[in-house]
Formats: C-alpha cells, sequence, structure tokens
C-alpha cells in the first residue's frame, strides 16, 4: 500500500484489493459509500468491473491492512468524474463475466459442472469471506452474479484437469456491514415492525438464525400498537458466511437452492422462527458430486450454526493442498 499526502485535507490511499476498498468504504462513511456505489451502478460498461480504488478521502483517515493479492489495474477518467474528482478516483479492474452468466453459458442443465472447478470456486469465495470475517466485515449478498471471474486463456476443454476460470472475486457490497470483535451487530426495527437498518440481500443467502431473530423483533413490535421506541436487537453473524457459502455451491452444483422457496416455506408465521430438519435439504446425486463433497455442503446450509464447519475447515477440505486459494 502507498500513502501520499495531496494536501493538508485530502489524502491519497492505493487499495491493491477489491476486498480491501470495500472493507475501507465499510469503515468509512454512509455518504462516501453511497456515492461510490451510485456510480458504479449508472457505469454500464461492456464488462464487467471489479474495483482495486485509489480513494481520495477528504478529512477522515481510513486504516489500512494488507490484502490476500493485488492485481493489475486501469483507471477509468469519465467514472471518476461521475463519483466527484475533488474527493474520489477510482482505479477499476476489468473482469471478463459473472459467475452466473459463465455457468448459464457454459454448465447449463443437464450438464454437470466439474468436480474441480467447484473445488476451486468454493475455495476462493471462502478464502474471500474468510479475509472479511477476519476484518469483522459480513458482505450480507453472496449470490452468483455477485461473484466476477477472470476467465483462463489456457483453457483446453479436451484436457480433464483444465479449468476454465483463473480466478474468483467478490464483489457488490452495497449491504456490507462492519461486526464487532464477537461478529455481532445491532439492527432496529421501529414502531410498527419496520426495519430501519440498513437490510441484507438475497432472503434465500441469508442464515436462518438472522432471519428467526429479526423476524421475531419485526413480530414484538407489530404486536405491540402502543409501542413509540424502537427495537434494537443483537444479530450474531458467525455463522453467515459459511451458510452463504452452502447455498451458493448448492446453485453451482444443483442450480437450485438447498430448500426450496426457503425461508418462506420454513418459517413459523406466530413466532416468525424460521426452521428446518437437515433431512429437508436438498439431496445431490453422486454423479454431479462425490460423496463427501455432498456431506460437506449439506453441513454448511445445516440450520443448526453449531452442526456448521469452519470456514477454515470447508477451506481445509475442498483445497487441502493450497492449490486454488489466493493468499
Amino acid at each position: 500500500m502507498h500513502r501520499t499526502s495531496t494536501s493538508t485535507t485530502h489524502q491519497t490511499i492505493r487499495v491493491e484489493s477489491v476486498l480491501q476498498l470495500w472493507i475501507e468504504l465499510a469503515r468509512s462513511s454512509r455518504s462516501i459509500r453511497e456515492r461510490v456505489s451510485r456510480a458504479l451502478h449508472h457505469h454500464q460498461p461492456s464488462s464487467y468491473f471489479a474495483v482495486h480504488v485509489r480513494v481520495l478521502c477528504r478529512d477522515r483517515r481510513l486504516d489500512s491492512w494488507a490484502s490476500p493479492r493485488g492485481g493489475s489495474t486501469i483507471i477509468d477518467r469519465s467514472l471518476a468524474r461521475r463519483i466527484d474528482a475533488k474527493s474520489q478516483d477510482p482505479v477499476l479492474e476489468r473482469f471478463d463475466i459473472s459467475l452466473e452468466h459463465l455457468l448459464k453459458l457454459e454448465y447449463s442443465p443437464p450438464k454437470i459442472v466439474p468436480h474441480r472447478l467447484v473445488a476451486m470456486i468454493v475455495s476462493q469465495v471462502g478464502s474471500a469471506l474468510l479475509h472479511l470475517e477476519r476484518h469483522r466485515v459480513a458482505h450480507r449478498d453472496i449470490k452468483l452474479d455477485n461473484i466476477l471471474v477472470e476467465l483462463n486463456p489456457d483453457h483446453r476443454r479436451e484436457e480433464p484437469t483444465s479449468l476454465p476460470i483463473k480466478r474468483c472475486v467478490v464483489s457488490d457490497f452495497g449491504t456490507a456491514c462492519t461486526l464487532a470483535p464477537d461478529l455481532k451487530d445491532l439492527m432496529a426495527v421501529g414502531p410498527g415492525g419496520n426495519p430501519l437498518s440498513s437490510m441484507w440481500g438475497n432472503q434465500a443467502h441469508i442464515a436462518p438464525e438472522l432471519h428467526s431473530a429479526l423476524n421475531h423483533a419485526i413480530l414484538a413490535q407489530r404486536s405491540s400498537p402502543k409501542a413509540s421506541h424502537r427495537l434494537e436487537i443483537e444479530i450474531d453473524f458467525s455463522g453467515q458466511p459459511v451458510f452463504e457459502l452452502g447455498v451458493l455451491a448448492f446453485e453451482i452444483v444443483l442450480g437450485t437452492t438447498p430448500i426450496d422457496d426457503y425461508p418462506a416455506s420454513v418459517t413459523d408465521r406466530t413466532t416468525g422462527a424460521v426452521r428446518f430438519k437437515d433431512s429437508k435439504i436438498a439431496r445431490i446425486p453422486t454423479y454431479r458430486l462425490g460423496v463427501d463433497q455432498a456431506s460437506m455442503l449439506r453441513r454448511m446450509v445445516s440450520c443448526d450454526p453449531s452442526r456448521r464447519p469452519s470456514l477454515e475447515a470447508v477451506l481445509s477440505f475442498f483445497d487441502p493442498h493450497r492449490e486454488y486459494r489466493l493468499e
């Protein structure tokens, strides 16, 4: 990381990874995050972008730390002007395609995603989530469309060991939040049951204990018509990264989520609790994935967070020789 002062009120921070940028932004002010997000959403290039950014931040010092991987960058001056040349100067890395688009093009049903490719994606996305967890950031919207991939130019379809992907990158931190050292965060629900805190992304990728906690608070506020104060609840995100990684893996292998119509199909309307037995989790045929790998994925999406493996255990299982990780 390199720093140079541009004036007494400006500071340049060169961020060498997508993850590091968004961790910086998550810890920065909401106005900075929103301005960067708006510019990225309004900018529609022909290929996908992830941000490896140089941020100019007025009157604010952002903490820095080592990133798991650097990367080549290009400067998009028009986007920099869109944000605000005085306070933001993005440096963008171009990516070829999203994981969702790649799977549709190359592995649409009934085609089978190679086991080694499944292991590679799980390992690289898992290492990204572990990096975020170590810096107390919850992504809260891991899904196929938010994984950008760098294609392997040397891929040979006729070679069984050749993989079409060279690298996976987690993107879109618009719903990310920072966590306390115990990986918890507060969410607020207003009178009448309206959530006041920023919400997470795709409901199908959120762990049941998170849904249950928020649903309980919403129902409590709705059942108290005289309530005039907001209700704050503590949400434990420690089991979320493994759960959302497991859901992502199910979508890669089966093309569906592990529980049909989750979370609506397993939500108690009276209490708001989201519960299901492991027997409800979709079975993965052996021709699509090995028995041990399928068992690991089913454990990752267990309703009971204590039954889920740690991210470290998942990485050790799918990448025991550290062949795929980008650390």
